[in-house]
């Protein structure tokens, strides 16, 4: 992966926790990560969550439920410079991919770690 590009990092309820250890490990790369839970359910990791938070390379977004299209049109950066990983549920993963295709994102720069509940 390339110095200048950026990661994007989706994931949803228990997949955060391979996303935080991916996104402790760059100092330097520009890192968007995006987290939800379901309704009901606490988020996972918050102090964890608000360490990285300081960190000046990262913005983390987190939330009971999930983004809107809209909502995502304002925090999901749509860019060919971009990787997207999503870690989460199956159905999670695939609106994800459905949304970024839609925009114009390469199958070949987007990635899954899929958790079957």
């Amino acid at each position: 992966m390339p110095q200048d590009e950026k990661l994007i990092l989706v994931g949803g309820g228990i997949g955060v926790t391979s996303l935080i250890s991916l996104a402790s490990s760059f100092d330097e790369k520009n890192i968007t990560f995006i987290y939800t839970v379901k309704q009901g359910k606490d988020i996972l990791y918050t102090d964890v969550l608000e360490n990285l938070q300081k960190k000046h390379n990262i913005k983390i977004y987190a939330k009971i439920g999930r983004y809107s299209n809209e909502q995502l049109e304002d925090i999901l950066p749509i860019d060919e410079n971009c990787s997207y990983i999503i870690a989460g549920p199956t159905a999670m993963n695939s609106a994800y991919k459905k949304y970024l295709t839609q925009k114009g994102i390469k199958s070949n720069k987007i990635f899954f770690e899929s958790f079957a509940f």
